[in-house]
């Protein structure tokens, strides 16, 4: 059985519909990339999983948790967040606490983990974004990309089953961005479901199992990494939309 099953899934915000008809299946330990224009609705789905936005119909099953359009309790949504953690575009992190107790204060708060465990659990996960030596830093010392780094500790210290990252690079400058995705690429090895919002091709490209391309809130279609964002792409839409990245790209950086 599937980690994530979504079937007919839509989200209506005020009389506007940002999603509809939504299928998809999500493997353990799979790393899926959603791809496409900006307002196509990626995001709104990203955060429909982890039920920050709540679906209007259709269903969403996280690790045998099922909730249905229209009919959720706080029970299913504690039960639904409790397999997930999030990576936002903004770091989100806590300018008066140090990197340590940013990571360690959620674990606390959850309920789930001593003080000790949750020291541990922070400190081996600030080992494998390289931040080991900077724990008792604050966020304003360290520079943007360091400050992503720490959020994805503090997401990889609970030990999900799946991590979500909203364009985890979008609000970095151009340099910082490399070290981040270097991170991600480590912690896709570890058997954590991973579904990220991202622009970057080439890097979905070489991390991601699955592609799914969204657009005018519908999934358009969906494959290997490999096919559909290659120069190949059999899809002529997929590889319109490459391209056009790919040209932006090059003439962001005057060649």
């Amino acid at each position: 059985m599937s980690l994530i099953e979504i079937k007919d899934l839509a989200v209506t915000i005020g009389n506007k519909q940002i999603l509809k008809n939504i299928n998809l299946s999500i493997e353990k330990g799979s790393v899926t990339a959603f791809v496409g224009p900006s307002g196509s609705g990626k995001t709104t789905l990203l955060r429909t999983i982890n039920l920050l936005q709540k679906p209007t119909s259709g269903s969403l099953s996280i690790a045998g948790t099922k909730v249905v359009g229209g009919h959720i309790s706080r029970k299913a949504i504690r039960q639904v967040r409790s397999h997930s953690t999030m990576v936002f575009q903004q770091f989100n992190l806590f300018k008066n606490y140090t990197v340590l107790q940013n990571v360690v204060q959620p674990l606390i708060l959850s309920g789930k983990f001593s003080k000790q465990e949750a020291e541990d659990l922070a400190n081996e996960a600030l080992k494998k974004v390289g931040l080991i030596g900077f724990s008792e830093q604050y966020p304003a010392t360290l520079s943007g990309g360091q400050q992503q780094r720490v959020a994805i500790a503090r997401a990889v210290a609970f030990r999900p089953d799946i991590i979500l990252f909203d364009e985890p690079t979008s609000a970095l400058d151009p340099e910082m961005v490399e070290g981040v995705l270097q991170v991600i690429a480590v912690l896709a090895r570890e058997n954590i479901a991973m579904i990220l919002v991202t622009h970057e091709m080439e890097f979905a490209k070489k991390i991601a199992d699955k592609v799914v391309f969204i657009e005018n809130g519908e999934i358009l279609t969906q494959g290997s990494a490999d096919l559909l964002l290659s120069n190949n792409s059999s899809h002529e839409r997929v590889k319109a939309f490459v391209s056009s990245l790919y040209r932006g790209s090059l003439e962001s950086s005057g060649l």
